[in-house]
């Protein structure tokens, strides 16, 4: 396969924003409690473009030929300021996604060496992650590549009485 990883470049941003659009798609058919079907631009194009201007940000892409076919968007962070935590900083992927066609290629891993390095570049030795529960193929991913859960985040959901019209 003639895939290369690369940094994300300005004309690249219709061709992400699909990839972004399949992504959020598969969000959706998983979980439509927390997620919606919608018209549009999947992210704003000031968004986009701070992933290549911010130096706290960035936004790598996998292209196989001329098509783009994968992306991985990531952030630096840091603990919480309070003097309960240590001071770190780390690395967050917010997003990684490849195209279905192009799945269980070594492109996700790609893509993610491709974060580590950048972390590396930066000084940083932590990768995190967020995923949904729901989402067990992104879970198994993270898991492959030594991924550990470090904390759980949990929903309650409240039922509220539905008022009558004589209630109002």
């Amino acid at each position: 396969m003639d895939t290369i990883v690369r940094n994300a470049a300005i004309n690249d941003y219709e061709e992400v924003c699909k990839l972004f659009k399949l992504l959020d798609l598969h969000h959706f058919e998983l979980d439509s409690v927390n997620f919606q079907s919608f018209d549009g631009a999947p992210r704003p194009r000031e968004l986009f473009e701070s992933y290549l201007t911010d130096s706290k940000k960035v936004l790598f892409v996998a292209q196989n030929k001329s098509e783009l076919v994968g992306f991985a968007n990531c952030h630096v962070t840091s603990s919480p300021p309070y003097p309960i935590f240590k001071p770190r900083r780390f690395v967050e992927v917010s997003n990684i996604f490849v195209s279905p066609a192009f799945q269980k290629h070594g492109l996700g891993k790609l893509l993610m060496n491709k974060a580590k390095d950048w972390a590396k570049s930066l000084n940083i030795t932590t990768l995190s992650v967020t995923v949904y529960s729901s989402n067990e193929r992104a879970v198994e991913f993270y898991n492959n590549l030594n991924f550990v859960s470090q904390k759980q985040s949990m929903e309650l959901c409240i039922k509220i009485p539905t008022l009558r019209g004589d209630d109002i």
